[in-house]
């Protein structure tokens, strides 16, 4: 008795051949036993796969799962980076809001400026109606800049504010602020800031300066007098009760028609050049000189451009406010 043979149509032989092709006709025909013991002997070749998966067994898949894992990890970082960076976008637009518009108030004009050095910063600046009808005029600083200085920007401006449209003493305004800022900062934490209130009517300024900068108070039409006001005081958050009242003081200045009235944080008079020469505080004298005869804007622009030309477009360290009040 023959062997039995396999003849199947439109079926691969164990090379992958159509058998019933006009490659595979030209093969003789191949015993039935033959033909198994082939299949089973590339099959034992062939390495097993694991589990009915796709990976054969006896193969180290470990750089596979090590390199997954690294795409993995670096798409979440991605993600994460992406996150970041839109809820940085979405907190500085809502910052920026904090910032107000400059008020519609007869008789005065005004200029303004604001540079965070990173995404988001510490400086502020705010106007407040008092109740007594005068206008406030606020400017801050928090120490460092970003995410924290941030947080408690928000904090002191919002409680200056608050107290400031309470009392018209600028002095009780920033001692309140500055008890209720002072268990909420560590030791490394302070702000400082310089509040005046103007009366509308007469021009008359009290003016208190909590370790802030020294505004700069230009008459072109007095003889172009300058002056830097100084008042005594301490930063905000450093100490409480009877230590912040003994080192704070309020003054009292008459501002006349054309004077001008310039309110800075230190991060333009520190900021440096790529020589390492700071910008300083002559330098920003002598441009209130030559620009104080303009509007308030005109004159903070004029600043604003002086300073970027300086800087020579090297990234800084500080946030830089400028706030400008002229009297017409």
């Amino acid at each position: 008795m023959k062997p039995a043979t396999l003849r199947l149509s439109s079926r691969k032989d164990v090379n992958g051949r159509f058998l019933d092709s006009p490659e595979s006709a030209a093969l003789p025909s191949l015993p039935f036993r033959l033909l198994r013991r082939s299949v089973a002997s590339a099959g034992a070749a062939a390495p097993r796969r694991r589990n009915g998966g796709g990976e054969p067994e006896g193969r180290d898949i470990g750089p596979i799962k090590r390199r997954t894992d690294r795409l993995k990890a670096i798409a979440r970082q991605i993600q994460q980076k992406q996150e970041i960076e839109s809820g940085l976008k979405s907190a500085r637009k809502k910052q920026l809001h904090m910032l107000p518009d400059a008020p519609d108030v007869e008789g005065l004009e005004f200029g303004r400026y604001y540079n965070p050095a990173s995404s988001l910063g510490g400086d502020f600046y705010d106007f407040i109606q008092t109740p007594g009808g005068h206008l406030g005029t606020v400017m801050g600083d928090v120490t460092g800049h970003g995410i924290d200085a941030a947080i408690v920007m928000g904090m002191a401006k919002k409680a200056i504010h608050i107290f400031g449209l309470e009392n018209d003493d600028p002095l009780a305004v920033l001692r309140t602020a500055n008890e209720s800022l002072y268990p909420d900062l560590d030791d490394m934490t302070f702000v400082s800031a310089s509040y005046g209130v103007l009366d509308l009517k007469t021009h008359h300024l009290l003016y208190v300066r909590a370790g802030h900068n020294p505004p700069i108070l230009y008459s072109p039409t007095g003889g172009e007098e300058m002056r830097h006001l100084k008042p005594k005081g301490i930063v905000l958050g450093m100490q409480k009760g009877q230590v912040f009242d003994t080192f704070t003081e309020c003054m009292e200045v008459e501002l006349a028609s054309g004077d001008i009235l310039l309110q800075y944080t230190d991060g333009i008079i520190e900021a440096k050049n790529r020589d390492g020469e700071e910008f300083g505080m002559e330098r920003l004298d002598e441009l209130v000189k030559v620009h104080g005869r303009r509007t308030a804007q005109e004159m903070v622009d004029a600043i604003r451009d002086d300073f970027t030309t300086f800087i020579q477009g090297l990234e800084q360290d500080d946030d830089v406010t400028l706030v400008a009040l002229k009297v017409l």
